[in-house]
């Protein structure tokens, strides 16, 4: 058993990122517990950017010590941080999509979003809109919706329908903006990409519309985690549900095996499920064995 237990992994984290990340950390932590591992938090302070390893204290001295076999990273990093983990012979593993070169367990939004299209053009959608709970363009998303939207219609811009929130205020602005359109140039279909980004939208949409007797409340897609349960608003809603605690456990196996094995970390795709609102609610509970 010499070599398998005891493991110190190092897990990064932006302590000014969501929630999601939070939980995220915690279930790392848990197991690699289970492992008989020991999870080593490395924070980023809110005020500097976490796109840097050096803007992790006291990572590089635990590096330069022997004291980490492997990282877990909860954030985006430059390309050059990854390559230098690479050169050092470290073992890492992104839960975020990057690069094909780097190893990592994500999400996997491609399916997702075609899944979405093949359910809305069943429907005769003609112009879905993606809202994406970010401040720039995401790849990962951006570019299979930009494929799936062509099919549709090709004389479509993509920048009309690629909606960006980070916060209330911008689901706000979304919001007044889709309002002020025509009825036959505004989305007919919305895809949320996340629980978020769907909450800021749909309450806005209810709230600047009080009083008006046909609200614009387009059916929906949601990519919802079951570990971080919301009710949605939306009566003509297609859920689509992932788990956070899969992502976890995968993304610890791997790590785990990869440095056993002394061999290439893999990366996994998590797949996500449409499921009805009674199934989604039913495994959004708290685990049996908590009273």
């Amino acid at each position: 058993l010499d070599g398998h237990t005891g493991r110190n992994i190092a897990i990064l984290v932006n302590v000014a990122y969501s929630t999601y990340n939070h939980i995220m950390v915690n279930q790392l932590q848990q197991y690699l517990q289970d492992e008989n591992c020991h999870g080593y938090v490395f924070c980023c302070p809110a005020d500097k950017d976490s796109k840097k390893l050096k803007n992790y204290p006291g990572l590089f001295r635990h590096l330069r010590q022997g004291n980490i076999s492997g990282i877990i990273i909860t954030c985006l990093l430059l390309d050059a941080e990854y390559e230098f983990l690479e050169r050092e012979k470290m073992k890492f593993i992104s839960i975020a999509n990057i690069s094909e070169a780097h190893s990592s367990c994500y999400i996997d939004f491609v399916k997702y979003i075609n899944d979405s299209f093949k359910y809305l053009s069943s429907r005769e959608v003609k112009r879905p809109a993606i809202v994406s709970r970010s401040y720039k363009e995401n790849l990962s998303i951006s570019q299979p919706f930009i494929r799936n939207l062509k099919r549709i219609d090709h004389s479509l811009d993509y920048n009309d329908y690629y909606l960006k929130t980070y916060s209330f205020d911008d689901s706000r602005k979304i919001v007044e903006r889709l309002l002020e359109q025509p009825a036959d140039k505004r989305p007919d279909a919305f895809i949320f990409t996340g629980d978020v980004a769907m909450q800021g939208v749909v309450a806005w949409l209810i709230r600047l519309q009080n009083g008006i007797k046909e609200k614009y409340l387009p059916m929906s897609t949601a990519l919802l985690n079951r570990r971080n349960p919301v009710m949605p608003v939306l009566e003509d809603l297609h859920i689509f549900e992932f788990d956070i605690y899969e992502q976890a456990k995968v993304a610890v196996e791997s790590l785990l095996t990869g440095i056993r094995n002394r061999r290439q970390v893999k990366s996994h795709a998590i797949a996500v499920k449409p499921v009805t609102l009674e199934e989604y609610c039913g495994n959004s509970i708290a685990p049996k064995d908590i009273d």
